[in-house]
């Protein structure tokens, strides 16, 4: 059977400019013959010189040659009844933390339940036909992952690794195939029981660029004067030119929220102690309300561009939990992170971005999921392995300033994730969310057409460094 490289179908105009010549280069260096397209190629997109490299595979496309349609999803609903029917019945925050399920049943669960989240009404509840077409969302996804693997599919280039993508990627990883999932314009090798994350920096890269902490120091300015390379951060610190934060004549603690409906399952954590970001919103308004400080949560700075009102989702997570606001809460949403972060005692985020910049702050931040800092550092940050410690850690005075050694390490990944990892610069597009209008897409993708050329040959050569076994795409001149 011939081997082939499959291209998920979720990747944008724009994306699918510059992942193609990654995949092909990549094919080439195996010498795969055979590239399976989820969706119908847009040739009208494409330049001359990807075509032309196009030429030299077998395409395949599989919604042409396998269009979906009511009958056959009736069918595949009858051939995995009792997998649904298992999954419905254990798609709970219970079961999601369970750490005792099966690692593949495990991944389904975090899939559909991705799903269930994003597609919660205006109440933030959801119903019986919402939980079940999530739960049928992630069924053809396995189905699409069957027939990839009788195909004879080796390796697979993925768009993102969650909602029923999640799915896909299980199945494809339980039968040995080599995924790559992208994430913040990164392909990165997932492995057969762990997550891999696009931010894992490799240890010998973080080596040379401590080497480098004039240009570390010179990026970390540029980056509070929102001139870095993370729009959301920008955004953050933007808002100094705009409005001047009134701090609080007592002192406060600040929880940085994530976008609700945005999956928090690049990586799964099995060892969290909250299913979700409801969940752990819920749980920390439930123990902070007892404090005796004050304390300020931040909306995301991207929110409102990904489709979200956080500040209603907030109201009615109070309403539930608390009746009523407690007068030590304050939200705010327009406001400059860097004299938040400055003046902070206590900082709460669940994982992410916000976490290391606390730690380049000099505090160490109170976090729910694994942080890669991790690996390069110990006792940086504060992981409860329970509420009953995540309580404690919440309502008690602890000292959580971290060494010069540690603020050093925080700037550097951060240098490293914005500047090697993540291949924004480079391509030269605008990072684009889900409820941004088509004015914005468009653009993005009109300025990575018209530099496609001028950076091909940097795109053939990260298929290449994949294929010969690297584990992330990087910016080797940054290094």
């Amino acid at each position: 059977m011939m081997r082939s490289i499959f291209v998920g179908g979720g990747f944008t105009k724009e994306q699918f400019l510059w992942v193609l010549p990654i995949v092909i280069s990549f094919a080439k260096e195996k010498k795969i013959k055979k590239i399976i397209f989820e969706k119908e190629i847009n040739k009208k997109i494409l330049s001359n010189k990807v075509l032309k490299d196009l030429r030299a595979f077998r395409i395949f496309e599989i919604k042409k040659n396998f269009p979906i349609n009511i009958l056959k999803i009736f069918i595949h609903i009858i051939l995995n009844i009792n997998l649904i029917f298992n999954v419905y019945r254990s798609l709970n925050k219970k079961n999601l933390l369970s750490k005792s399920n099966e690692w593949t049943f495990q991944q389904f669960l975090h899939g559909s339940w991705d799903l269930i989240n994003l597609n919660r009404d205006v109440n933030l509840k959801f119903n019986f036909f919402i939980k079940l077409k999530a739960i049928i969302s992630g069924i053809m996804k396995l189905e699409l992952s069957k027939k990839l693997i009788e195909r004879g599919t080796s390796y697979a280039f993925l768009d993102h690794s969650v909602y029923s993508n999640r799915w896909l990627l299980a199945n494809l990883r339980k039968k040995n195939i080599k995924i790559y999932n992208q994430a913040v314009t990164n392909f990165h090798l997932q492995k057969k029981y762990k997550d891999t994350s696009w931010s894992e920096i490799d240890k010998r890269i973080l080596s040379k660029l401590k080497k480098k902490s004039s240009i570390i120091n010179i990026y970390w300015k540029k980056r509070i004067q929102s001139k870095g390379n993370y729009a959301a951060s920008n955004l953050s610190f933007k808002f100094l030119k705009r409005k001047k934060f009134s701090i609080p004549k007592s002192k406060y603690n600040l929880i940085l929220l994530h976008v609700f409906k945005d999956s928090p399952f690049n990586v799964i954590d099995r060892r969290r102690i909250f299913a979700d970001y409801f969940d752990w919103i819920e749980n920390t308004l439930k123990i902070i309300k007892y404090s005796n400080e004050s304390w300020i949560i931040k909306t995301h700075p991207i929110s409102r561009r990904w489709g979200e009102d956080q500040k209603k989702i907030l109201s009615i997570l109070i309403n539930k939990v608390l009746t009523k606001k407690p007068k030590n809460i304050q939200i705010v949403n327009h406001v400059d992170k860097d004299q938040l972060f400055r003046y902070a005692e206590k900082i709460v985020t669940f994982s992410g971005t916000a976490a290391i910049e606390a730690i380049a702050y000099n505090k160490k931040p109170i976090v729910i999921c694994k942080s890669n800092i991790e690996n390069f550092s110990n006792n940086i940050l504060l992981r409860p392995n329970s509420i009953s410690e995540y309580n404690k850690i919440l309502l008690n005075k602890i000292n959580f300033k971290v060494t010069k050694n540690q603020r050093d390490l925080a700037k550097t990944i951060i240098y490293a994730r914005e500047n090697v990892y993540s291949m924004k610069n480079k391509i030269g597009h605008l990072e684009v969310y889900r409820g941004d209008s088509n004015i914005i897409k468009n653009k993005s993708f009109k300025l990575v057409r018209e530099k496609l050329l001028s950076i091909y040959k940097f795109l053939n050569d990260q298929g290449k460094k994949l294929a010969r076994g690297q584990t992330h795409t990087t910016i080797d001149y940054e290094v």
